[in-house]
């Protein structure tokens, strides 16, 4: 089986400007090693050669807060994602992230980056997404946890493109699955510091089981030569996409 990644990296700036793992109980019996990792969300105890679930909270970035603060690297926790359903093979499709964020934060600068892979026609896609923020007034302790969805502000749109090409050209055709994984805000630092490393990128996912609500439309793309072009992009505020909810 083919097995390939393209990736990209768009930093923007605005003028206005990741928790320890602790060992839960053992969930499987099952050999695990260096060459024969653990899944997602588990780790493996090498002198037993179990894996062991990891327990990491995921309803929050960082809690609680600090009140005030600098120059610090946040992810996308909750907000709006928008792109296509179904799109025709060989076209780029469009995505739009735009992250909801607590009124006390002003942006500073954003960076992302976006990976697919594919075994046969059953593909997968990560796009991560992280800020550099800084506090305005007093942020509360819920600041990066899951206050009221009503006091969100979108101010900080982001628009990147995914080609579903191989590199020798050929299109894919199967189905995609666009997943917005949870980092913690001292995830989002280790990525930042590492200049949107890959390996880091993907260490830190994996730390967490996959979350289904983080799931782009809560399903895989549908790629294929029958399928209509996608948009050039989701415009200004989506609109010309589907648009989902993540995180909340």
């Amino acid at each position: 089986m083919e097995l390939q990644k393209r990736l990209w990296i768009l930093t923007g700036l605005l003028s206005t400007g990741l928790f320890a793992a602790s060992c839960g109980p053992a969930v499987d019996a099952g050999e695990c090693s260096e060459g024969s990792p653990c899944p997602r969300g588990e780790m493996c105890n090498t002198d037993e050669a179990i894996c062991e679930l990891v327990d990491l909270p995921t309803d929050a970035t960082e809690s609680p807060a600090q009140a005030s603060f600098t120059g610090k690297d946040i992810p996308f926790f909750r907000g709006q994602v928008c792109t296509v359903t179904e799109t025709a093979a060989g076209e780029p499709f469009p995505v739009y992230m735009n992250p909801c964020l607590h009124p006390c934060l002003d942006v500073n600068r954003f960076e992302f980056k976006h990976s697919w892979s594919c075994t046969g026609s059953t593909c997968s896609a990560y796009a991560a997404l992280w800020l550099n923020v800084d506090s305005v007034g007093a942020c509360p302790e819920d600041a990066f946890g899951q206050f009221a969805a009503g006091q969100c502000q979108y101010t900080n749109p982001v628009t990147l493109t995914i080609d579903p090409t191989y590199g020798d050209g050929a299109p894919v055709q199967g189905t995609m699955e666009l997943e917005v994984p949870f980092f913690s805000n001292a995830d989002a630092a280790a990525i930042a510091a590492s200049a949107g490393s890959p390996t880091v990128i993907e260490e830190r996912m994996t730390q967490y089981p996959q979350d289904a609500g983080r799931i782009v439309s809560g399903a895989p793309i549908s790629i294929q030569g029958t399928h209509e072009a996608p948009p050039a992009n989701c415009g200004d505020d989506g609109s010309a996409c589907d648009c989902f909810e993540v995180g909340f």
